[in-house]
């Protein structure tokens, strides 16, 4: 179950669960995140139902599906994806948009701080070293012993990025093994196609990375379908969990997709 309980000054706490089984015996495991939401007219500060779907399905992949694993938030708001994968030994940079200001990329900044309150101000901040440990932080409550000191859970580091635009930044980073996205299609329909190129651009530093995408069907999901077609890029729903079904708000339909090049199909 995930619970968001209202800690003050708009820090919202979400707890992410799920069953683990080891020789034979389920165990249950959770995991914190703490964020805060900022009362201005912007998409990128509030916490989105599929955000929260997607970290569910992140943690209930845990460290099989993300340990050791690079990991780039697009889009990321108030990076609760993305903070799940780095709780879940997951190497991970969150990004989002700079455009009409920082408040969104200082916010982010602020959530990885909230969830790991030790963490130095210099270790969130824009750089061009990519890749780098910049220290412990809280991991999953599973009981598992990362394989190596190289496992080492480390939080994530926040970059600004707009879809389609290649920074010098943005270009310095090494390839990534995983990206995810929560509600990146939405009414502006001006920015598909900067999404896709970006897209294209990370499958052709790694061939075997895929996209996890959560989205909140508001129009028809046969467009992300045709993107992808006109992208040369293969589009998957993937099945989701009760847990993620439960957190489905009234009359809405959300989907979580894999989108991957079509060389992996």
């Amino acid at each position: 179950m995930i619970c968001g309980r209202t800690m003050g000054t708009g820090v919202l706490e979400y707890f992410f669960e799920c069953d683990l089984v080891e020789e034979r015996q389920q165990r249950a495991r959770s995991t914190t995140v703490r964020v805060r939401e900022v009362s201005e007219d912007d998409y990128g500060l509030f916490v989105w139902p599929s955000s929260l779907i997607l970290a569910q399905y992140l943690f209930e992949g845990g460290r099989d599906l993300l340990q050791g694993k690079r990991v780039l938030e697009l889009g990321a708001g108030t990076g609760v994806p993305g903070i799940v994968a780095s709780q879940c030994g997951a190497v991970v940079v969150i990004s989002d948009r700079d455009s009409g200001g920082e408040v969104v990329i200082e916010n982010l900044k602020n959530n990885v701080r909230l969830s790991w309150p030790g963490a130095p101000v210099q270790s969130v901040s824009v750089n061009a070293d990519s890749f780098e440990a910049h220290g412990p932080h809280p991991t999953c409550s599973a009981p598992q012993t990362p394989p190596s000191s190289s496992s080492t859970n480390t939080y994530p580091r926040v970059i600004p990025f707009s879809y389609g635009e290649f920074s010098p930044l943005f270009l310095s980073l090494a390839s990534f093994d995983l990206v995810i996205a929560s509600d990146i299609f939405y009414d502006n329909k001006e920015v598909y196609d900067d999404v896709m190129q970006t897209f294209l651009y990370l499958f052709s530093l790694n061939p075997e990375c895929v996209a996890l995408i959560s989205y909140r069907i508001r129009s028809s999901l046969q467009s992300v379908r045709d993107l992808c077609r006109k992208y040369s890029m293969i589009c998957d729903v993937l099945p989701l969990s009760e847990r993620c079904l439960r957190l489905l708000p009234f009359n809405e339909e959300i989907s979580l997709l894999r989108i991957s090049p079509a060389s992996l199909g």
